[in-house]
């Protein structure tokens, strides 16, 4: 804890500092922009539920997720969230693992409540009004338990803005010969092609899972909005790629998302991708198939390296905490959660969120997520 207050107060003086005529006249003030990422986490591990081997298994792996699931708390989670929002006040926020779940069609209380809408009623509680901007729905699915009902699940990447913050949604096909449209459907060989989903697009490679109930798609997807802040206009665009075993499905996840941002996106627009990323620079070791480096290697500046608070906090761990969020120390061990920025020139300030466990430490949860958020402001010549 002291070592955090050292870390927090040091921020703000370096932040101070950087603000000061002295060290930003050579940017232009309009143009800076504050954005965070932040994986929501559902609430338990699905993995049980995944490998079991009959329906009876199944349904108790289902239950124990959702008992999981329910002992975590969601609205008091986004509650924390939404104070981390408070104190950094980003324009665009990239949310992963937005979840809505339902007991025969219904939001009865957790563990059947819809994440977005408890995550907006958190934030305007705290007096930060934001908007939905973009939504790409991913996993959809109804599982009949027996003795419980039928429940959905549905998993989305969603975009917010800043109420005030205007923006235009890329939703649907991309038409090449115009230059107009939305993100999905750029031809990326080999045979890689998004569909369109709400408004953002589910990726063509997916991981498919065989169960006792039937076969059960993972997709994912991106979703982007072009969004002007303080007269600029940027591109902003949030994803969430799969796990890495097996490999290959992230890594021809991460090829058809940069190429096609590469193709749609007009060269003198500002890029930022945000997301959970699943790769760590760790994994990296100059390999080209791994997702990050792939993304570092299309054109794409890791913000962290040039971040001006580094020096605080070297390795910027974003994940992860334990399955059931009950561990009282912090268990990170990985940068997953990242802000790249199509290369430019450009100052960044950024800093992990939700470093302070809720309190009281004696029943779950104990952290707002087992990820935590990445917060950026970055500075434009």
């Amino acid at each position: 804890m002291k070592r955090l207050v050292v870390i927090t107060l040091a921020g703000l003086l370096l932040l101070s500092i950087f603000s000061t005529p002295a060290v930003a006249g050579r940017f232009h003030r309009g143009d800076i922009v504050k954005v965070m990422t932040r994986n929501q986490y559902l609430g338990a591990n699905l993995d049980p539920l995944i490998l079991a081997d009959s329906l009876e298994e199944f349904f108790a792996a289902a239950t124990d997720a959702l008992n999981t699931i329910a002992a975590n708390n969601f609205p008091l989670r986004a509650r924390r969230f939404a104070t981390e929002v408070a104190l950094t006040k980003p324009d665009l926020i990239g949310l992963q693992e937005v979840f809505d779940f339902k007991l025969n069609g219904k939001n009865f209380g957790p563990p059947f409540v819809n994440h977005l809408d408890v995550t907006l009623d958190a934030l305007a509680a705290k007096g930060q009004n934001y908007v939905v901007a973009a939504t790409v729905e991913n996993l959809d699915i109804t599982i009949p338990i027996e003795g419980i009902g039928n429940v959905n699940v549905l998993d989305r990447d969603v975009i917010l803005v800043r109420e005030g913050v205007h923006f235009t949604l890329l939703a649907g096909d991309y038409d090449l010969e115009t230059g107009t449209g939305g993100l999905c459907g750029i031809s990326v060989p080999p045979a890689l092609e998004s569909m369109p989903s709400e408004d953002g697009c589910n990726y063509t490679i997916v991981a498919e899972v065989t169960s006792p109930v039937g076969p059960i798609t993972i997709e994912r997807g991106f979703v982007g909005v072009d969004a002007t802040v303080r007269g600029k206009t940027y591109r902003f665009v949030n994803t969430h790629l799969e796990g890495a075993d097996p490999a290959i499905i992230q890594h021809l996840q991460a090829f058809e998302l940069v190429e096609t941002l590469n193709v749609t996106t007009p060269d003198d627009r500002p890029l930022i991708l945000v997301g959970d990323f699943n790769s760590s620079p760790d994994d990296a070791s100059d390999n080209p198939n791994v997702p990050y480096q792939l993304i570092v290697d299309s054109g794409f500046a890791d913000i962290w390296d040039t971040n001006l608070f580094r020096f605080f906090d070297p390795n910027g761990l974003t994940c992860c905490e334990d399955d059931d969020l009950l561990n009282r120390t912090s268990h990170l061990d990985e940068r997953l959660d990242l802000i790249f920025m199509r290369e430019t020139s450009f100052l960044p300030i950024a800093f992990v969120t939700g470093r302070v466990p809720i309190f009281p430490l004696n029943k779950p949860p104990n952290w707002a997520s087992d990820h935590r958020g990445v917060f950026g402001r970055l500075i434009f010549r």
